[in-house]
């Protein structure tokens, strides 16, 4: 599963079947940095100082697909894109739902006025989440203890921290002093050699962009 799926799953509140209403205002903008993250740490994309090059368009995920196609056309900055992401985030949002229906994790049901609504598989979200929940807390623990960390568990602590620019942290931590800690160890990151530079370059990225839009990440 994607950054930009993880994210979204998290933002889905079982109880409406709608995103948390602490992350409305800033899920345009940290999607659009978690979507960007997905192309830099799977190499799809790199940075050429402040532009955004693609380096490989190959890419079995549809959410991806239409991305590259766009940037191969036309190198632009990042600013540029963050802002072109954002516009698109409607879309980005229901090919993730479309994925999310396949896997059973949504399912669409029709109301009296034929509008398709989406329904989420609460065992499904609930196992994901304990499953993320124990992936960046494992992480977390390599990153404490100074530990290399493998790319998959990099990518889980770039993870948190766009968990926490959504405003959605208490989702994973519900007790006041994991959230305190958890903060903590995302200001590590930036400055940590643990890091390789894909991911290290997300994090640069996606902590500019968010700040310029209002989300705070990693501060």
């Amino acid at each position: 599963m994607l950054l930009t799926e993880k994210l979204q799953l998290l933002s889905i509140n079982p109880q409406t079947n709608k995103p948390y209403v602490r992350t409305i205002s800033y899920f345009p903008a940290v999607l659009s940095g978690a979507l960007l993250g997905d192309l830099l740490v799977n190499q799809y994309v790199q940075l050429n100082g402040k532009k955004v090059v693609v380096i490989n368009q190959q890419t079995d995920k549809s959410l991806l697909k239409d991305i590259l196609v766009a940037m191969s056309e036309q190198e632009k900055t990042i600013k540029f894109w963050m802002q072109n992401l954002q516009k698109r985030s409607k879309d980005i949002e229901a090919t993730i739902k479309h994925t999310f229906v396949q896997s059973g994790i949504l399912t669409t049901k029709t109301s009296l006025f034929n509008k398709e609504k989406y329904e989420l598989n609460e065992k499904k979200r609930t196992d994901y989440v304990l499953k993320i929940k124990a992936e960046i807390k494992f992480s977390l623990s390599k990153l404490e203890r100074e530990e290399q960390l493998q790319p998959e568990e990099q990518e889980q602590l770039l993870l948190l921290g766009l968990i926490d620019s959504a405003k959605l942290l208490p989702i994973l931590f519900p007790n006041n002093n994991e959230i305190k800690e958890a903060k903590k160890q995302i200001k590590k990151l930036k400055s940590s050699s643990l890091i390789n530079k894909e991911i290290q370059s997300a994090i640069n990225t996606i902590d500019t962009l968010n700040s310029s839009a209002g989300a705070f990440m990693m501060r």
